[in-house]
């Protein structure tokens, strides 16, 4: 294995240079592939950012390096970098902003898939409808059955641990919530 104290070239960019990755990336500086893995810590960097690793324990020890605010003004353009990335997946800011603040996993890679459910009124009535929670006794089959015509045959795509946090995120984000 081939171990690399790598920081993506972070340390040598200035402060606009980390808050642009933040803005545009949502703080995403890039990746590392199969076959190597990182060790050692990124210092403090310019504009009051650091960085780390993460996602290093997967299969090919592969990685990503995000920025990670440490100060006031660094986590109100982190906030911003996330509500972008948000809305680039199709919410609206209020929307986005809503999911900033909720207290739910998967927000990234569910962003999405929400903005999609939050579209069709039909989808976002039946994820408002979710029990928010799968398995045995949690009146998700029943949900289905009553509900799972509004995705079509191939319904949402995703493990019911997914499922439940995308419910979750729709009652945060609908606008139709309060009145469900």
């Amino acid at each position: 294995m081939n171990f690399y104290e790598t920081d993506l070239g972070v340390s040598s960019m200035t402060a606009q240079e980390l808050d642009a990755i933040a803005l545009e990336r949502g703080g995403r500086v890039g990746s590392i592939g199969y076959g190597f893995a990182t060790r050692g810590q990124v210092g403090r960097l310019a504009g009051g950012w650091t960085a780390g690793w993460v996602g290093t324990k997967g299969m090919g020890n592969h990685g990503t390096l995000i920025l990670i605010p440490t100060d006031a003004r660094t986590r109100a353009v982190a906030r911003e970098g996330k509500i972008r990335a948000y809305m680039r997946a199709g919410l609206t800011r209020a929307q986005a902003e809503r999911l900033h603040r909720a207290k739910v996993r998967y927000k990234s890679e569910l962003a999405g898939v929400l903005a999609r459910v939050l579209a069709c009124k039909g989808q976002t009535i039946a994820m408002l409808k979710h029990p928010g929670t799968y398995g045995p006794g949690s009146g998700r089959g029943d949900w289905w059955r009553a509900w799972g015509a509004a995705f079509g045959p191939e319904g949402l795509g995703l493990s019911a641990p997914r499922e439940a946090e995308l419910a979750k995120m729709v009652a945060a984000c609908a606008p139709l919530a309060e009145t469900a």
